[in-house]
């Protein structure tokens, strides 16, 4: 949580207090972003800590080249020349599991959650766009009290899961169909999801609607074309939205009003090729907030007593850099969701 004002890490500080009563010396760091298999727990404000062994390096380069790590040559005989390390991983991690029993909240910067937000994956194949990835705009609104929960893929939206939510962020459409091959059916948000969250959303929910031209993995790049961006058009179509075809090559977006969801941001970071064409309806009771290449980036509609967020690019919950706007962003969300 360093990047979003916190630098305590409780969880690895108390492994570290344990690990030195066995005389295991454990050095604690922050590493933000997403780090390992295991770093996608950050994005569901779970603790977590990556133990790992990593000698100083040598002519030999990376602990993964150098160890043979994930090659043919990992031998039992390598794992012996460190042995002694292995059991002194073996008891942190048999501490962890036998004397932590400290209560959960101990082990958390966040707030006690008093808000949900719920990430709708259910047309969303790709893991990777979803808070298992996201996992700073995860923090972002741990911090302000939400538990993120997510619906997995293949897991139909109903009224009944949407009680109780206070935002709802829809992911992009997309499986893993290769580009220009015919699928048995093509992923697109159905009539009665749709008609479920237009009534939350004039119940007064905050509904953020996503897109994305391409497939992302580990960033705000695309490593493929998305064949199912169309998918998001019933839902946005609901709120006088539309996205269009082709893709926007900015990789910034500029802010165009001013909004307390643009509060002290300067530009908005996209993936450069990823973010969908988005159109407002004439007439329809809504304002755009950036644009990019004079596209509209960022579109809030008001429907019925909620609010709509139609992005047309999911890399804006990615970051680009240290220095990226988008943080702020997702701050800002985090508040104004709590907010509304």
């Amino acid at each position: 949580y360093g990047r979003l004002g916190d630098e305590r890490l409780p969880w690895p500080d108390f492994l570290a207090g344990v690990a030195a009563r066995y005389g295991v010396e454990v050095v604690t760091e922050g590493v933000y972003g997403v780090y390992s298999d295991n770093s996608s727990f950050g994005g569901f404000d779970v603790p977590h800590a990556d133990l790992i062994y990593e000698p100083l390096p040598g002519p030999q380069g990376s602990i993964h080249y150098a160890g043979h790590m994930h090659d043919p040559y990992d031998t039992v005989e390598l794992a012996r020349d460190v042995g002694d390390v292995f059991q002194e991983m073996a008891r942190v991690a048999l501490a962890a599991a036998l004397e932590a029993d400290l209560p959960l909240d101990a082990l958390r910067v966040t707030p006690p959650a008093s808000r949900r937000a719920l990430f709708l994956a259910t047309h969303t194949q790709v893991l990777h766009m979803s808070p298992a990835t996201l996992t700073d705009l995860g923090m972002a609104l741990a911090m302000e009290g939400f538990d993120v929960d997510l619906l997995p893929y293949g897991q139909a939206v109903t009224a009944a899961g949407l009680e109780g939510v206070d935002m709802v962020v829809a992911l992009p459409p997309i499986d893993y169909e290769p580009q220009g091959q015919a699928s048995d059916q093509a992923e697109a948000w159905s009539e009665a999801e749709v008609e479920a969250l237009a009534t939350y959303v004039a119940d007064g929910g905050l509904l953020v609607v996503t897109n994305s031209a391409g497939r992302l993995k580990y960033g705000n790049r695309a490593l493929d074309p998305n064949e199912d961006w169309e998918g998001a058009n019933p839902l946005a179509g609901r709120f006088g939205l539309s996205f269009d075809a082709g893709s926007v090559g900015a990789a910034r977006g500029q802010p165009v009003v001013s909004h307390p969801l643009l509060e002290g941001i300067r530009w908005l970071d996209l993936g450069g090729g990823t973010a969908v064409p988005l159109r407002l309806a004439p007439g329809s009771a809504g304002q755009v907030l950036a644009e990019a290449q004079g596209v509209p980036a960022a579109i809030v509609v008001d429907h019925g007593e909620g609010q709509v967020l139609a992005l047309g690019d999911l890399g804006l919950f990615v970051a680009a850099g240290a220095e990226s706007q988008n943080v702020r962003f997702w701050q800002n969300l985090a508040a104004y969701a709590r907010r509304e």
